[in-house]
């Protein structure tokens, strides 16, 4: 199964915005020069930081739901720089 895929489908509904633009990534790599696209990557990896920070004051947050959305993240973080 290719990564895309693999990503779409072990995203959590609730939680869709704050994930990493995947798609968005790949195409700007394939589109754009090197500088656009880090900072597409500091963009997506502020949004990440401000999910941390929001999640942080919730009594209920179910942790292993976290670690999943932490590691699907920095797959796609991972797999995404090292395509550059």
């Amino acid at each position: 199964m290719k990564f895309g895929k693999y990503f779409k489908k072990n995203l959590l509904e609730e939680w869709k915005y704050f994930y990493i633009d995947y798609k968005k990534l790949k195409k700007t790599l394939n589109e754009s020069n090197s500088v656009v696209f880090y900072n597409l990557i500091n963009l997506e990896l502020l949004k990440l930081n401000d999910f941390i920070k929001l999640i942080k004051y919730y009594e209920n947050v179910d942790l292993k739901k976290v670690s999943n959305f932490l590691v699907l993240n920095y797959m796609a973080l991972f797999k995404s720089i090292k395509k550059t």
